[in-house]
């Protein structure tokens, strides 16, 4: 799979402060990058450093397989901080606006984007009477009006309420499936993220913990019945034959996981100690995805 944005030891300095510390980050074409951390830990210094904005005081970047960053950052859409809206403005003319900024001449563009996010039966309504999802809509709307292939989007579903968060997850779905644009986003909200990142990377105080796949956090995150038992050999036969369990592990000092009959734990225990196998603990162990970032990153979020 090629790579749209790699980063080889990113740092950034603000006098003593430093802001990003020997970054590294993947993002392969057709990701959805689940960007996580606190307020402060680094994540929209990143972003900007990767659109442009401001500059990286040491460290290596680059962008669909290529240093070339000028030219690459020309196939980049970015919402980081909140474009101007002209609030007298239709969205159409807003749109008709930010495509002069970009020199494009012919807004036959313009139809299309405002049909990509559902902004297309707005007619005359001004953005200032739109609702703040809308107006998150159209901000993602201008960044698309130079057919990116890779979006940045910073915290964009922050302060919307549900029906907006469930617009603003539905269009990013369908850019990446449909238009086959690449995402890195950035949210606070991270059972949200979850229901559509297909990686993820996690920064903490200017250095990435880590970075996975949306499959691994499902494994890590996987809950099962966790026993201890004295004997392992007689308590898989039974989980076999009596419980007809199809997924479980055993591990070492006699732990034993199930990952299938979750909802039967006093049944499982009933029938181990009827066939004189000791159990010493019966647990349901895992946690949920935003309990997993959170203890990633030492506390609260």
């Amino acid at each position: 799979m090629s790579m749209v944005l790699q980063t080889n030891n990113l740092t950034k300095r603000y006098g003593k402060q430093l802001a990003l510390n020997k970054v590294n980050m993947n993002v392969e074409k057709g990701d959805i990058y689940g960007f996580i951390g606190r307020n402060g830990a680094g994540k929209t210094t990143l972003m900007k450093i990767a659109s442009g904005l401001i500059r990286p005081s040491q460290g290596e970047i680059t962008l669909f397989e290529s240093k070339d960053l000028n030219r690459s950052r020309k196939r980049i859409g970015c919402v980081i901080e909140q474009p101007a809206l002209y609030p007298g403005m239709t969205a159409r003319q807003n749109l008709i606006y930010y495509n002069k900024l970009l020199g494009i001449t012919d807004n036959h563009n313009v139809n299309e984007v405002l049909d990509l996010v559902g902004l297309h039966n707005t007619g005359r309504k001004k953005t200032k009477n739109f609702s703040l999802g809308m107006k998150q809509r159209l901000s993602i709307a201008i960044s698309l009006l130079s057919n990116p292939d890779f979006l940045i989007l910073d915290e964009p579903i922050n302060g919307l309420d549900p029906s907006g968060i469930k617009e603003i997850r539905e269009l990013i779905q369908k850019l990446n499936s449909e238009n086959e644009i690449t995402i890195l986003i950035s949210s606070h909200i991270l059972g949200e993220l979850a229901k559509i990142a297909t990686k993820y990377g996690v920064i903490e105080n200017g250095v990435m913990v880590d970075e996975f796949a949306a499959t691994e956090l499902e494994h890590r995150c996987k809950k099962c019945l966790s026993l201890e038992v004295n004997d392992t050999e007689k308590a898989t036969y039974i989980l076999k034959n009596k419980i007809q369990s199809t997924n479980f592990k055993v591990f070492d000092h006699g732990k034993i996981c199930i990952y299938d009959c979750l909802d039967i734990p006093a049944q499982i225990n009933k029938e181990l100690i009827s066939n004189d196998v000791l159990v010493s603990r019966v647990a349901l162990d895992g946690q949920d995805i935003e309990a997993y970032f959170v203890k990633m990153m030492g506390g609260e979020m």
